[in-house]
């Protein structure tokens, strides 16, 4: 949009407000202006801007401008589009269409003004939607920080849990070994006194029981 505004402004800054015969010309005038012999240069690398331009958002953004685009610049364009065929250059194209609308210089500028505020708006609007895209776009980074915070305080809630774990783990396999501990011991404990029951029932068998046969043999 701005190199289109610019190719349509630029041969008017070069037109002189007086007329051949030096008279000044009012803002009214019909007459055509003179243009200077300086050609505009035009660069033939291409831009980076022009490079990024998109066909679709540029057509927009032109259809938005035009509701606010003067009759007459509407009027200077269209004739300017009908002699785009033509072989003639840009500045003799210009001069040949101001002439047949008898235009006038200062009208063209003032649309083109209103084509440049129009766009300056548009601009404006398009920023605020940017900003108004990044306010959602940075509070939805701001929701990520706080579960990113919320998976951490997990994390380490998993860790103490996993803590706790091995130690209620450790507690339990130690307690274990104290309870087989204690039951080996009692088992060894429980055979050895049974084994020194069964000895003394073995004495007493056998030494009681030898001494009352032999007083009974004795008694007979």
């Amino acid at each position: 949009m701005a190199s289109l505004l610019k190719k349509l402004a630029s041969p008017f800054y070069e037109f002189s407000d007086k007329t051949e015969t030096g008279q000044e010309q009012t803002s009214d005038a019909l007459a055509t202006p003179e243009i200077l012999a300086t050609p505009v240069s035009r660069s033939s690398k291409p831009s980076i801007i022009k490079q990024q331009i998109d066909e679709e958002t540029k057509q927009q953004i032109l259809a938005e401008v035009s509701k606010t685009t003067p009759r007459a610049l509407n009027d200077f364009l269209a004739v300017l589009e009908s002699m785009k065929d033509l072989s003639m250059d840009d500045q003799t194209r210009f001069k040949a269409a101001f002439a047949a609308l008898k235009g006038n210089v200062d009208t063209l500028l003032a649309g083109t003004q209103k084509q440049i505020e129009a766009l300056e708006n548009a601009g404006a609007q398009f920023e605020a939607e940017i900003k108004s895209a990044q306010r959602d776009i940075d509070l939805k980074r701001k929701q990520a920080g706080m579960k990113q915070e919320q998976a951490d305080q997990l994390s380490q809630q998993i860790v103490d849990l996993r803590n706790e774990q091995s130690q209620i783990l450790m507690s339990a396999s130690q307690e274990e070994q104290t309870l087989s501990n204690q039951q080996a011991i009692f088992t060894a404990t429980l055979a050895s006194v049974r084994a020194e029951i069964n000895e003394l029932e073995s004495q007493i068998t056998n030494y009681l029981v030898t001494t009352t046969s032999i007083k009974t043999r004795k008694r007979t």
